[in-house]
């Protein structure tokens, strides 16, 4: 195999390295010359392409912001413009709402500019209405005129400090509408040209119609109101907190029923509510909290004391309500409740009085049913003691006992007297008698009876007609009223008046006392006895009549009732004003005979050893009153039949023509007495009848009144209270 030519040239190493040394720091030069100068080159390329870029950024941003100026502000002047159409919209709207129009009137021109709302309120097209003051005056209300021109003068002189003026204004259809007009004058420049006068006209015609309507209300409200006879309507302002009183309307016969001006209460409320009375204040302070609370109407009954000094009830309605401020208002009316309170209280005192005689005739009857039964056994009793002690001698040892059984049945008698008295039933002598003489004679009686700090003054009316009356009750009466006047002086010193007098008595004074059936209009004699006392309590006044109670610690406590009963009887009646401190006064009326008075208890006696004779027929339904009457009858020497009742008592008097009289009791089963009494007179017309009773004789004369009725004794009776009427029919 061939091996490749080599060719070997010889150099010296350093001469070499030299060579290329050289060369290659040329090269080195050269190259980082070329390297220096592409990097300037591209140092330099580079800034001028930023600078170009910034150039171009800075451009595009300047216009891109030049736009956006542009673009904002087109934005900006179309919600500008959109605003405007929305501004010109509402107030156009706004106008419409309010039926208002604008007017420009240029002074010195003279011309008006009107918007498109004014000719719609006026009802003209804009073509059709005038442009010029002088023209649109014309349409004004001739009434109007003067007071259109004397506002624009007074505006513009100063003496107003705004035009603002009503008046009517012709429409289109020659209807008047009212209008509103407002305005304020505009300068522009210094020429005169400019000076302008502006504003609004409102079509208020509505409300004008509406004031008006209100305005008839107010004067229809105002003539029922001050119409109403005993009524105030009125409205008051009380302020934010319900405390400021002011009448902000009033109706005008405040002044009738209150006394003070309708211009005094609404210029000062106080002088209304200052008559209020004050007790009365805290309960009417109360409602109307609860009706402020509640915000509902209230009702109170309150008390006002006129300037005259009357006091007089009213009734007052309101109800509340709140203003937009926050104000209270009352609206209200307060009625006169004095004669309606007056007639009610007329009405319960008259319920309350008949209640009363109700549950006194009740326990009158009660009581006069005792009494009567009580009576019958009494008039046993003392019958025999009597005929026993006739009978027996004198120095029988039993004659004592008898005398202390004649006298309990006689205690006992009087108090079935008392029990009589109480039912009103229990006058026994009857006749005419002078007040005063009785009460004369009962002043020595009546001085030691009272305590010695008690002093007794007398005032009797010496003209003193007489009264029918049983002068021993009357002296009950009397004597009960002074004692308990001197019990209620007690221990301190105190005076006990007795006045005597004569009055008229019509029904307005006699529905204040304490009323019975029998009370008549007409002259009474009174008898007032006053004391200056402890006095009594509303609670006793009502109870002081009553049967069984009493103020004192011992008693029956029929004492009251009794004096009741016994003014009933005799057609009276009795009146009591008492005060706690203030002392008492009894009224006693007694109805005025205008007879002549006769001697006080006059009694006549007749001889112990009387006798008659002759046929008596003696009725009654008590067997053992029939067995002592008839042995008290025998004792005088006449012949007696009996009878159980009045049926009996006719077939016997049939059977027994010589019959000299009748002795009849008048309460019997069957036939009573006065039935019985009529049988007999029409059987013999001119038998002597004498009627026997426990009631009193008034009671009985009354009944038998034009009848021939010959005698009448009272039970329980006596020998001597049977002899002396037996002598009387004898005799006639």
């Amino acid at each position: 195999m061939d091996k490749p030519l080599v060719i070997g040239v010889t150099r010296k190493l350093s001469a070499v390295y030299a060579s290329w040394t050289r060369a290659t720091f040329i090269f080195s030069g050269l190259y980082g010359v070329l390297i220096v100068v592409c990097a300037l080159g591209m140092i330099i390329y580079q800034r001028r392409q930023l600078l170009y870029n910034n150039l171009v950024t800075i451009q595009e941003a300047e216009r891109s912001r030049y736009i956006s100026e542009i673009t904002i502000s087109k934005l900006i002047l179309e919600e500008r413009m959109l605003n405007l159409q929305l501004s010109e919209e509402q107030l156009s709207l706004a106008l419409n709402a309010s039926k208002s129009g604008i007017w420009d009137w240029n002074i010195k021109t003279g011309k008006v500019y009107f918007d498109a709302n004014y000719f719609t309120l006026a009802g003209y097209e804009p073509d059709e209405f005038p442009h010029s003051y002088d023209e649109w005056e014309k349409r004004v209300h001739p009434d109007d005129v003067v007071e259109a021109r004397k506002a624009i003068e007074d505006y513009m002189t100063g003496t107003r400090e705004s035009y603002d003026a009503e008046f009517r204004f012709k429409r289109k259809d020659d209807t008047w509408m009212w209008i509103r007009t407002q305005g304020k004058f505009f300068e522009y420049d210094e020429n005169d040209s400019s000076l302008r006068f502006t504003g609004m006209h409102t079509d208020i015609t509505e409300s004008k119609e509406a004031e008006e309507i209100f305005h008839e209300s107010e004067t229809r409200l105002s003539l029922l109101s001050d119409n109403i006879p005993d009524g105030v309507v009125y409205q008051v302002d009380t302020g934010t907190d319900g405390t400021h009183r002011v009448f902000t309307y009033i109706s005008g016969n405040v002044e009738k029923l209150h006394g003070i001006s309708k211009e005094s209460v609404l210029h000062n409320a106080m002088m209304l509510y200052g008559q209020v009375i004050e007790e009365d204040i805290p309960r009417v302070a109360e409602l109307e909290a609860k009706a402020i609370a509640s915000m509902t109407p209230f009702r109170a009954e309150m008390r006002f004391r006129l300037p005259s000094g009357e006091i007089r009830w009213k009734l007052f309605t309101s109800a509340p309500r709140r203003l937009d401020n926050n104000h209270l208002i009352w609206d209200g009316i307060g009625i006169d409740i004095t004669d309606r309170n007056l007639a009610i209280e007329e009405r319960l005192k008259i319920e309350q009085q008949l209640l009363h005689a109700q549950k006194l005739e009740s326990l009158g009857v009660m009581a006069g049913g005792i009494a009567h039964d009580f009576n019958n056994i009494l008039t046993t009793i003392i019958g025999n003691a009597e005929l026993a002690l006739v009978r027996m001698k004198q120095e029988s040892p039993g004659i004592n006992n008898l005398r202390k059984i004649e006298q309990a049945a006689t205690q006992a008698a009087e108090l079935a007297k008392q029990m009589l008295a109480y039912s009103g039933k229990g006058k026994f002598v009857v006749e005419n008698i002078d007040m005063n003489c009785l009460l004369e004679e009962m002043l020595h009686l009546l001085e030691v009876s009272i305590s010695k700090k008690s002093t007794l003054r007398l005032n009797f009316d010496p003209n003193l007609p007489a009264i029918e009356a049983d002068a021993t009750q009357i002296r009950q009466v009397v004597m009960n009223l002074v004692i308990n006047a001197s019990e209620a002086i007690g221990d301190n010193s105190g005076v006990i008046s007795i006045t005597t007098g004569c009055r008229e008595c019509d029904k307005n004074y006699l529905k204040n006392i304490w009323l019975d059936e029998n009370i008549k209009e007409g002259p009474y004699v009174y008898i007032n006895i006053a004391d200056t006392g402890c006095g009594m309590s509303r609670d006793t006044l009502a109870k002081i009549f009553d049967p069984f109670f009493t103020t004192k610690f011992t008693g029956r406590g029929l004492g009251m009732a009794a004096v009741q009963g016994i003014i009933k009887g005799h057609r009276g009646a009795i009146t009591v004003d008492s005060e706690p401190g203030k002392g008492t006064t009894f009224k006693i009326l007694l109805p005025a005979s205008g007879m002549p008075t006769a001697i006080v208890n006059s009694d006549s006696h007749t001889a112990d050893d009387w006798k008659g004779e002759g046929k008596v027929l003696l009725v009654d339904d008590e067997e053992t009153i029939r067995d002592v009457a008839e042995e008290m009858l025998r004792e005088f020497g006449f012949t007696t039949i009996t009878a159980y009742d009045g049926r009996d008592a006719i077939k016997i008097f049939k059977e027994n023509s010589d019959v000299d009289f009748v002795i009849l009791d008048l309460t019997m089963p069957n036939m009573d007495g006065e039935q019985c009494f009529y049988e007999l007179r029409k059987l013999n017309p001119n038998i002597k009848v004498i009627v026997s009773s426990g009631f009193s004789e008034l009671e009985v004369t009354q009944k038998f009144a034009g009848s021939g009725l010959a005698g009448f004794i009272q039970k329980p009776y006596k020998l001597s209270v049977l002899k002396e009427a037996i002598q009387k029919i004898l005799v006639v």
